[in-house]
C-alpha cells in the first residue's frame, strides 16, 4: 500500500474510516498515537517495516560496511597470510588445521555482522564487537547446518534422485532464510525446518526474493572474481585476491541479511534494541522530510525518555499491550510525567478500556492536585468525561479543585454534577459550604440563573460560618434585590 499524498512512499498508517493511507512524512513525529488529518479518528498501523528504509535501497551501505577499519584490517591481513599458510603442493596437516581454524573465525565474523545489523545498528563495528563471544559458539551452527544438509541430501538422493534434487533446490532457495532463522532462533533444528523456513519466506514476501536474488548475485560475483584471479595472476597474488573477494562480499552479504532481519523484525517475531530502532525511524522520517537524518536522530535521542521511545515503536508495530505495560512500568518510576499519562490515555481510548482510563484519570488528577496544576486538571477531567460521561473523581479535595477551575460557561454543568456528587457522598467535607458559594456564583455570572443560584447558596449558608457565611448572605441579598 502506498501513501495517497506521496505515491512513491510506502504507507505506514491507514485510516479505516476515510480509507486513506499515510506515510511517515504525512504524520508529525510528535504524535504518539496518530490521528487522521481528515476525520481525526485514530490511525491503524501497517507495521514498522514500512517506516524502515528497505534493504534494497541501502545497498551502498552494505558495500561500504566491510571497508570500516576493523574489517578492512582483517581482510588485508587474512589475504596476505593465506598464501603463506597454504602449501604449493600437498596438504600438510598443520596448514589444513590452521586454515580450518581461520575459516571458522571468518564464519564467526559473518555471524557477528549479521547479528549486529539485525539489532538495528548501522554504524561500523569496532574490534570489541567483532571479537566478542557473547553468544558463545552459535556461529559454528552455520557449519553444522552445512554438514547436516549435505548428509541428508546424500541419503535422500540414494533413495530418489528426483526427490534429492527437489530438496537441493529448496534449500538453495531457503539459504537466506536459514541464516535468518539461525540468527533469530539460535537453533539448528529451526534453521533446517522446512515449515519455519517457509514461514520466514512468506512473511517477508517479495522482500525475501529480492534478498535471495541479491544473495545469488553476491555469490556469483565471488566465484567470477576468484576464477578471474586464478586465470590471470600468479599463485600467491591470485590466492590473496580470491580470498579478499571472498571476505569482502561475504561481509557485505551478511550485513545485508542482518539488515533484512532488522527491517522485518516485527513480522519475524524478533526483538531489536528499541532505542536504536526509534532513532533509525526518526532519522528515516527526517531524511524523507529534509535529508538531515543525523540531526533528527540526535534530537530524538536527547528529547525523549527511553520508555517513550520504546512505547512509540510498540504502538507503530500494533503491539498495544506491550506499549501499555512499558508505560505503566514507567509510571512506577516517575508518576509525575504528564507525557506518559497522555500516551496511556490514547492507548486506553484506542482499545476502549474505560475501566483503566478511569483509574488512570483518578491517579493523574490526584498528582495534579498535589502539584497544583489546576488547568491541566481541567483538561484531563474534560477529556475523560467526553469518553466516560458519568466519570466521577472519588477524592473530595480533587473535586473541590476541579470545581474551582471549571469556571467557564461550558463547564458549569460539570461543576454542578461534581457538586451534587459531593453532597451525596461527602456531606462531612469541611469546605462544602465554599463549594456551594462557588457553584452559586457560576450559575449567576455564567448562566444568569439567579433563582437556581439563590437555592444553592441558601442551602450552603446552613453549613457556613464566620466570614464565609457573611459573604454568602451578602451575595444572596444582592441576588434577591
Amino acid at each position: 500500500m502506498e501513501c495517497k499524498y506521496h505515491p512513491k512512499e510506502p504507507a505506514s498508517w491507514n485510516c479505516n474510516r476515510c480509507e486513506v493511507a499515510y506515510c511517515i512524512e504525512c504524520i508529525p513525529a510528535s504524535q504518539h498515537m496518530p490521528k487522521c488529518p481528515l476525520c481525526r479518528s485514530y490511525l491503524q498501523t501497517l507495521g514498522i517495516s514500512r517506516s524502515i528504509v528497505p534493504f534494497w535501497n541501502r545497498l551502498s551501505m552494505f558495500f561500504t560496511f566491510p571497508l570500516a577499519i576493523p574489517l578492512l584490517m582483517i581482510m588485508i591481513f587474512s589475504s596476505l597470510i593465506l598464501p603463506l599458510i597454504l602449501p604449493s603442493s600437498g596438504t600438510p596437516i598443520v596448514s589444513v588445521a590452521i586454515l580450518i581454524i581461520w575459516m571458522s573465525f571468518v564464519i564467526r565474523l559473518c555471524f557477528s555482522i549479521m547479528e549486529y545489523l539485525a539489532q538495528g545498528h548501522h554504524e561500523a563495528m569496532d574490534f570489541s564487537k567483532l571479537l566478542s563471544f557473547s553468544n558463545g559458539w552459535v556461529f559454528l551452527k552455520l557449519v553444522a547446518i552445512g554438514l547436516v544438509l549435505g548428509f541428508v541430501t546424500i541419503k535422500v538422493m540414494n533413495f530418489s534422485f528426483a526427490l534429492g534434487m527437489i530438496l537441493v533446490i529448496f534449500f538453495v532457495l531457503a539459504y537466506p532464510a536459514m541464516n535468518i532463522v539461525l540468527c533469530t532462533d539460535k537453533s539448528i533444528l529451526s534453521a533446517i525446518n522446512p515449515l519455519r523456513l517457509i514461514f520466514v519466506m512468506s512473511v517477508m514476501g517479495k522482500g525475501y526474493w529480492i534478498l535471495f536474488a541479491l544473495t545469488l548475485v553476491f555469490s556469483m560475483t565471488i566465484t567470477f572474481t576468484q576464477e578471474l584471479a586464478f586465470e590471470n595472476l600468479p599463485r600467491h597474488l591470485s590466492l590473496s585476491v580470491a580470498h579478499l573477494a571472498y571476505l569482502y562480499f561475504n561481509f557485505a552479504l551478511y550485513a545485508m541479511i542482518g539488515y533484512a532481519i532488522y527491517q522485518y523484525h516485527h513480522e519475524l517475531g524478533f526483538s531489536v534494541f528499541r532505542d536504536t530502532l526509534h532513532q533509525n525511524v526518526a532519522a528515516s522520517r527526517a531524511s524523507v522530510a529534509s535529508g538531515n537524518s543525523k540531526n533528527a536522530s540526535k534530537s530524538s535521542q536527547e528529547g525523549d525518555g527511553a520508555y517513550l521511545k520504546e512505547a512509540r515503536i510498540y504502538i507503530q508495530e500494533g503491539r498495544y499491550q506491550e506499549a501499555q505495560d512499558t508505560l505503566i512500568d514507567a509510571l512506577k518510576v516517575n508518576e509525575q510525567d504528564n507525557e506518559i499519562y497522555e500516551m496511556l490515555y490514547r492507548l486506553f481510548e484506542l482499545r476502549g478500556n474505560s475501566d483503566w482510563l478511569a483509574k488512570l484519570t483518578e491517579k493523574h488528577l490526584t498528582i495534579l492536585h498535589q502539584t497544583k496544576q489546576r488547568n491541566l486538571m481541567r483538561m484531563v477531567f474534560l477529556n475523560t468525561s467526553r469518553l466516560i460521561p458519568d466519570y466521577q473523581p472519588k477524592d473530595p479535595k480533587v473535586i473541590h479543585s476541579l470545581i474551582i477551575v471549571l469556571n467557564r460557561k461550558d463547564d458549569v454543568a460539570h461543576s454542578y454534577r461534581l457538586f451534587k456528587y459531593l453532597k451525596q457522598k461527602h456531606m462531612d467535607y469541611p469546605d462544602l459550604a465554599d463549594i456551594c458559594f462557588i457553584v452559586g456564583k457560576l450559575f449567576t455570572e455564567k448562566l444568569n440563573r439567579r433563582e437556581d443560584a439563590s437555592k444553592i447558596i441558601r442551602w450552603g449558608i446552613n453549613l457556613a460560618s464566620g466570614e464565609l457565611k457573611e459573604s454568602m448572605q451578602s451575595y444572596l441579598k444582592l441576588l434577591n434585590s
